[in-house]
């Protein structure tokens, strides 16, 4: 049984509860950044759907992670031609590159303040899992879950392992919806999304 998809603008009533993923949350503050572009608009909609809806909206701390690392390569990516630089990860970029880097890092920063700001403006809760917030036997095993579950979602699945750990956290909270426009979540069965794309793939 594949995923479960439904398309933001089939949505009439969206449920109680939903895990965002950093796909979504680029995509409001990009709207927030640039709200003439087309492309952002159907999650800026669905994102006032949810809050009209009075939906509690969470995601993870890997989830902010990735949202502030997306803007701040922004500012490596306008460097394209010069050097190669886009084609490198941050940590070769570094080795590489070191003077580059601390003035593209001292660029970025900004954007990273700037973006931590929109976000905290956006009503959406970091949720620390139930099954981490202590350290008894029980607690622990519990936590232990949440990474097996990812480690079998990574077996099963050609996904990256960021995706897996955001799946495996909103099903151990027993969150339902998962909000992501990644279409490589919508490759793996019995899970719900929102989405405003559709995968072709089977």
């Amino acid at each position: 049984m594949s995923a479960y998809v439904e398309l933001f603008s089939s949505v009439s009533t969206p449920v109680n509860e939903v895990y965002l993923d950093s796909s979504f949350i680029v995509d409001l503050i990009s709207y927030i950044n640039f709200s003439t572009d087309s492309e952002f608009i159907p999650s800026k909609a669905f994102y006032d759907k949810l809050v009209a809806n009075k939906t509690l909206m969470w995601t993870s701390i890997l989830a902010l992670q990735e949202v502030i690392w997306k803007f701040m390569r922004s500012h490596r990516n306008l460097e394209k031609g010069r050097g190669g630089y886009r084609n490198l990860s941050w940590k070769d970029f570094k080795m590489q590159y070191p003077e580059k880097y601390e003035e593209i890092l001292k660029k970025s920063r900004r954007t990273a303040v700037r973006t931590f700001k929109k976000f905290a403006n956006l009503d959406i809760r970091i949720r620390v899992p139930s099954t981490l917030k202590h350290s008894t036997k029980d607690e622990q095993y519990k936590a232990e879950l949440i990474a097996r579950y990812a480690k079998a979602i990574l077996r099963l699945y050609k996904l990256e392992p960021a995706d897996a750990f955001h799946i495996a956290v909103a099903r151990c909270e027993r969150t339902e919806f998962i909000v992501s426009n990644d279409t490589g979540f919508q490759k793996v069965d019995n899970i719900c999304i929102y989405s405003r794309l559709k995968s072709h793939s089977k």
